[in-house]
């Protein structure tokens, strides 16, 4: 399926949901994501996540959970030329204000994230299938940054109404390790 269709399928689905039905659904995703965790989280402290927004798998909750269990949590901010993202640590949600389009991101006191390689990271998007690609957003922040970067485990998180048979890629794409939703763990084979 297109990149544009799955986009415009996806963001009116999302905007059908009540902010309870995100709330309950994405408590379900990360039960899963813990479970998925599980086997590997303690050889990691440090998480790369995102601040969601417009009704994506919530992340807060979980966010607010990883830092009382006083692990790292790192969230992205985009670059003053808008073409470049980089995380930094937070230590609590008061520490993120609005940036980029609207998303909330890490204060400019925050420090820049080590981009361990022991790390797992959260990757928003779109749209997934079931081998691992992603439909994201269109201006390729994650695609390049993980180019980059390598990480212990790369987890796309989203509702499965998100996940689809085939998604369209480009050589540039980068596929995950997993892609979890409220109903099912789809682990992606190397």
């Amino acid at each position: 399926m297109e990149k544009k269709k799955i986009r415009k399928e996806i963001f009116q689905k999302r905007r059908e949901l009540t902010d309870t039905e995100v709330k309950i659904l994405s408590r379900q995703v990360f039960f899963n994501v813990g479970n998925y965790l599980s086997g590997i989280e303690k050889k990691t402290t440090d998480l790369f996540a995102y601040f969601s927004c417009n009704h994506e798998v919530d992340t807060k909750e979980f966010l607010c959970d990883w830092i009382s269990k006083n692990r790292q949590v790192a969230l992205p901010k985009v670059g003053d030329d808008g073409y470049s993202m980089d995380f930094y640590y937070i230590h609590s949600l008061e520490e993120v204000k609005e940036g980029y389009k609207g998303i909330f991101e890490p204060r400019k006191s925050c420090v820049k994230a080590d981009n361990s390689k022991d790390g797992i990271i959260l990757v928003p998007g779109v749209g997934f299938d079931r081998q691992g690609n992603r439909v994201g957003y269109g201006k390729g922040f994650y695609d390049r940054y993980l180019k980059k970067h390598n990480f212990q485990k790369t987890i796309g998180i989203a509702f499965e109404f998100q996940i689809f048979d085939n998604i369209e890629y480009e050589k540039n794409d980068i596929r995950l390790d997993a892609v979890i939703t409220e109903k099912q763990i789809y682990e992606i084979a190397e």
